[in-house]
């Protein structure tokens, strides 16, 4: 298998998965953004491209937090390059947790027993993912969020640093809990909840 990587982003989370990536025996073969986007976090080594075309490597990971575009470009790349899972080296996963295809598991992680996390998920820094809980496809924990035994993200939600989950409960599909929210009750899909306890505000 290829040791090379096409990293499909050019912002800080990408620098983070390049990180990484070479602690895992990886290295970088481009970097992939669309020509309208403006590289604001300067990227060494290897180069940026726009043509997925020309890139000559394998597998890919999508290093980009925004959701949707997470589900986007896995569309564009799941014929073309293998989309493993990544999981840092300081993470806890359990043996009979299930981690999906692209999904990144970073550093400082609790991933426990029979929970789920769904392909192209973010479980960032610092998370902890109590026993038979799902993440959703697509879906991002940011830093520091904590998900009670049970609970769920549904696909492509994003939960702000520092969220809170008490125990089974669920965060609806495409829905947005503000950082330090704790949710005490359901939030409905495509719903923006903030505070303690978190509260639905308005629909997305």
């Amino acid at each position: 298998m290829s040791k090379r990587f096409l990293v499909v982003g050019v912002g800080g989370f990408a620098k983070e998965i390049t990180d990484l990536l070479a602690l895992l025996g990886y290295e970088v073969e481009a970097y992939f953004t669309e020509p309208s986007v403006v590289v604001r976090h300067p990227l060494s080594g290897a180069k940026i491209v726009h043509d997925l075309a020309s890139v000559r490597c394998d597998m890919a990971v999508v290093a980009i937090g925004d959701t949707a575009a997470r589900q986007r470009f896995r569309a564009l790349l799941v014929d073309r390059f293998e989309l493993p899972s990544l999981i840092h080296p300081t993470a806890t996963v359990s043996p009979t947790a299930r981690i999906g295809g692209g999904a990144l598991i970073m550093p400082n992680v609790v991933v426990s027993a029979d929970a789920d996390i769904g392909v192209s998920a973010i479980v960032n820094v610092g998370c902890y993912v109590a026993h038979d809980c799902r993440v959703g496809a697509y879906s991002h924990l940011a830093a520091a969020t904590q998900l009670g035994g049970g609970s769920s993200v549904g696909t492509g939600a994003f939960c702000g640093t520092g969220t809170v989950l008490l125990p089974e409960i669920h965060v609806g599909d495409w829905s947005v809990c503000g950082a330090g929210s704790v949710v005490t009750k359901d939030i409905p899909d495509y719903s923006l909840a903030v505070g303690v306890p978190a509260r639905v505000t308005r629909s997305l």
